[in-house]
């Protein structure tokens, strides 16, 4: 049983229908990996959505986040159009309810921060999910051997999201025959979806998971209050999901601990804590409390995640979400470009895990030695001619150099670099938290024309390849390379 997509991706079993298309479960013929297919709908499937999702592809995979199902890529296939995820195991939301009832409060909590996280995520990269609801909350609690995280790692998420700003992008505001009581009144009848109205969606969930009816509100009053801030009263001046996460990833803490061991009290805040000091709480309501400190932590994979970046698909976009920035912060001043050419350490030749860390490492080097001296040798060595970004910077660089100018700063510190959840030893996937200096485009008379801002703490989410030596194939996170 089953068939073939497009010659790479086998699909053996349908999970499930919806009103966007058909998802099965398959495996990808060129790794091995399993994944998650959801075939669009013939009518859905035009060269309008099928050119949006293309060009969208590499801003589509950008969105990592461990509560956030990332997608691997985008098939247009002789009419059909598809969209291609790591399998994420698990079940959804509504399945879960539908055969536990209402859950403990604390496993409420828990769960609701892990969405509160995510969304967040989703609102800072200036998108909207714009379709939250149960059907679309994977909940992927960690086993026994797995320990406190997910596949051991501390601060993996309990849920992942799926379908973010798909809906939006292929139909537009909701235009369905019946209202639903995740999305709030004025997006009825077309209007597009908000960071609000992702917020109010949240507030319905939570209201699920403690009554069992979206309807209902809970009886505690902490959870209630939550509830209430997140579905009432004017959207603009509802809670932010980070500030939600907060919130309820301290109560997920305080309340008693679920009985059957749901919520585990080693992560029972999750990733949020982690980042509740940065946000707090909405006004009013703050407490003091120590926070654990969790490490972002990149993983999960989605359906199309960030697919209101492309141009087509403006609608996507919420002008009044959180854009994302470089940050201010500025990097340490041993962020001095070398004035020597980096070599290559030994470790960095390994066709190893960690001889692709050393690698990156080394490959950060090189584009601030290219950047400071105008020698683009061991940059472009080191960097496949595939690399969009990176030859975009390259030609940058060699046109300064070339016209009698060059730069000051953009020195590049690498502070750690992690293996991603979607690792391979020939196209491997690497995590690279870095400080950027602030850089100076200058002329041939010195004056300044062009900067870049500085960037501290910043993750860039860097593909290898491996061709008998290590090179750069892809950087997937925008605005790392300048």
């Amino acid at each position: 049983m089953g068939w073939t997509l497009a010659r790479r991706y086998r699909l053996t079993d349908p999970v499930a229908g919806g009103p966007t298309g058909r998802l099965w479960q398959g495996v990808d013929l060129g790794t091995g990996q399993p994944v998650a297919v959801k075939v669009l709908h013939p009518g859905l499937a035009d060269r309008r959505v099928a050119d949006e999702l293309l060009i969208a592809r590499r801003t589509l995979s950008a969105l990592w986040h461990p509560g956030i199902a990332r997608l691997l890529d985008v098939v247009v296939d002789e009419g059909q159009v598809a969209l291609v995820t790591e399998l994420v195991p698990g079940t959804d939301l509504a399945r879960l309810l539908a055969g536990t009832g209402a859950l403990p409060p604390s496993r409420a909590a828990y769960l609701a921060a892990a969405i509160a996280d995510a969304l967040d995520a989703v609102h800072r990269a200036g998108l909207v999910h714009g379709d939250l609801k149960p059907t679309n909350v994977i909940v992927v609690e960690p086993t026994a051997r797995d320990g406190p995280g997910l596949a051991g790692r501390p601060g993996g998420s309990p849920v992942r999201l799926t379908d973010v700003a798909i809906g939006t992008l292929l139909g537009g505001g909701y235009t369905g025959p019946e209202p639903s009581p995740y999305r709030p009144g004025w997006t009825i009848g077309g209007a597009l979806p908000t960071a609000a109205s992702d917020v109010h969606a949240l507030g319905v969930l939570l209201r699920e998971m403690l009554t069992g009816d979206p309807e209902r509100d809970p009886a505690d009053p902490r959870l209630r209050e939550v509830v209430d801030a997140c579905v009432r009263g004017e959207r603009s001046a509802r809670p932010s999901a980070g500030a939600v996460a907060s919130w309820l990833g301290q109560l997920a803490a305080d309340l008693p601990p679920d009985p059957a061991g749901g919520a585990r009290q080693g992560s029972m805040a999750g990733p949020a804590a982690g980042r509740a000091a940065g946000r707090g709480r909405p006004a009013g309501r703050a407490r003091t409390r120590a926070r654990r400190r969790v490490p972002w932590l990149v993983g999960g994979i989605a359906i199309a995640a960030a697919a209101a970046a492309v141009a087509g698909a403006g609608a996507v976009l919420d002008p009044g979400a959180p854009q994302p920035t470089g940050g201010s912060t500025p990097a340490p001043a041993t962020t001095e470009a070398p004035a020597a050419a980096p070599q290559l350490p030994p470790e960095a030749g390994a066709h190893t895990e960690e001889g692709g860390t050393a690698f990156l490492q080394y490959w950060f080097s090189t584009l601030s030695f290219a950047a400071q001296t105008g020698d683009l040798a061991p940059l472009t060595e080191a960097t496949s001619p595939d690399c969009e970004d990176c030859q975009e910077a390259i030609a940058r660089i060699e046109a300064a150099h070339a016209a009698g100018g060059g730069f000051r700063g953009g020195a590049y510190v690498v502070r750690g670099v992690t293996a991603a959840s979607l690792w391979s030893a020939n196209q491997p996937v690497y995590d690279a938290t870095i400080d950027r200096t602030h850089r100076a485009e200058l002329d041939s008379s010195g004056a300044t024309v062009a900067t870049l801002p500085a960037l501290s703490f910043a993750t860039c989410t860097v593909v290898l390849e491996w061709f008998d030596e290590w090179r750069v194939r892809e950087i997937i996170s925008p605005g790392c390379v300048g």
